[in-house]
């Protein structure tokens, strides 16, 4: 794949699999049935699919270097999908460079499932670089979990755990109408994802910001914090952005105590993930 970046294995990863002894293949299953998805501490990948991307301008392109497969492994519970409709398929996209089809990361999520029934797999779902208007992508995309129905769990409401475990659970970014029995992303949650600030100290502070109102004793356990620790800055790459963000952040992780939300990173490494995990 030709995506090398810096190895330190706290911040952001290699390319290479860490390894089953630094695997989180089964974190969920330590966590209570009662507790909301909303309550738990999970950590999540930006734009998940861009390590499949092989063309030239990858350092521009790749967000991630670990497979689907290996970020499951290694305790991603939160995916960035971005789809493109096209034909009658759904094509993973991300500025315009295609990164395979919504049909394989599916199968990747349910073959994860089916292994590992403890756990479920987030998806925030979003329409880009796609010309269909209105509920046109929505109509689109209705095929596609129609054939998965079996294996997402249908509900327009926050889930427990123990309803969602052993399934998938769609944040719709798209436009729906109010029969499509999915949570539509942005409704009941608190959203940081600040990705072209006019600082990079504007990002960090923003990033805290969220985090601390996730912390709140007093926030209502069924709103959802995601907190998104990438960005863009002037010709940086995001691997030399989450060279320094990650270090940031994953101080900020280890030195509190309580529910993060759903923490969401440009190439995370294998402890900034276990710390998060660690929060639950």
């Amino acid at each position: 794949m030709g995506n090398v970046i810096a190895k330190d294995p706290d911040f952001w990863c290699s390319t290479d699999d860490p390894g089953p002894e630094r695997h989180n293949a089964d974190w969920m299953k330590r966590v209570s049935d009662s507790k909301f998805l909303s309550e738990l501490s999970i950590p999540g990948t930006h734009d998940t699919m861009t390590c499949s991307y092989s063309g030239v301008e990858g350092l521009w392109v790749w967000c991630q270097s670990w497979s689907l497969g290996i970020q499951l492994n290694m305790g991603i519970r939160f995916l960035d999908i971005r789809c493109q409709a096209s034909n009658g398929d759904m094509l993973l996209n991300h500025g315009g460079y295609y990164l395979g089809t919504l049909l394989d990361t599916l199968n990747g999520c349910v073959n994860f499932l089916q292994t590992q029934p403890s756990e479920c797999i987030i998806l925030r779902i979003k329409q880009e670089n796609s010309s269909l208007e209105g509920l046109g992508f929505r109509d689109a995309m209705f095929p596609f979990l129609e054939r998965f129905s079996d294996h997402i769990f249908f509900k327009t409401s926050m889930l427990t755990l123990g309803e969602a475990r052993g399934k998938m659970v769609i944040l719709a970014d798209y436009d729906m109408d109010g029969n499509d029995h999915i949570m539509r992303y942005g409704c009941g949650m608190s959203i940081c994802d600040n990705w072209e600030p006019d600082s990079k100290e504007q990002k960090i502070d923003g990033i805290k910001d969220n985090i601390n109102s996730a912390f709140s004793a007093v926030r209502d356990r069924k709103e959802m914090y995601i907190t998104f620790t990438s960005y863009t800055w002037l010709a940086d790459c995001p691997r030399e952005l989450a060279r320094s963000a990650n270090p940031i952040a994953h101080d900020f992780v280890r030195n509190h105590i309580g529910c993060l939300g759903i923490f969401v990173m440009d190439y995370p490494g294998f402890q900034i993930i276990r710390d998060i995990i660690d929060h639950n």
